[in-house]
């Protein structure tokens, strides 16, 4: 088994992600890529040109995904992350759990986007993934 590189290591080899979604008007999963090393994911973004507004029944939630797992997660229920502003960057929360956020070589990572009840459509937006290779 590899050796995790060290995340004060200025050698460390990062990388940045980058995809964009169209509008959603219904549940959809997106399959975004197959990683072809093992990562740790440090850091996800998300933003929408045109924002949504929180909801206490309708709504969409927005994850990260590495096969049914969930590495991060937005979920725009009332009380939960809530409003995306319209074009501002939102962090969604990543899992607690430290394996979730460190995909091994070979997993399809997915943007997962989860309507709920009669949610109005999410706008199309981009999420942003921040990581480094760990072998």
């Amino acid at each position: 088994m590899p050796v995790a590189k060290r995340s004060d290591n200025p050698w460390q080899e990062q990388f940045v992600l980058t995809f964009d979604h169209a509008l959603a008007s219904a549940t959809t999963t997106t399959k975004l890529l197959t990683t072809q090393r093992s990562m740790r994911i440090d850091k996800v973004e998300y933003i929408n040109p045109t924002g949504y507004t929180q909801d206490a029944t309708n709504y969409f939630t927005i994850a990260l995904k590495q096969g049914a797992t969930a590495i991060a997660t937005w979920s725009c229920l009332t009380g939960a992350n809530g409003t995306i502003a319209a074009d501002t960057f939102v962090n969604p929360t990543l899992s607690a759990t430290d394996a979730d956020r460190a995909p091994l070589a070979g997993v399809v990572l997915s943007l997962a986007l989860t309507k709920f009840a009669v949610a109005a459509n999410l706008p199309a937006g981009r999420i942003v993934v921040h990581g480094r290779y760990v072998s």
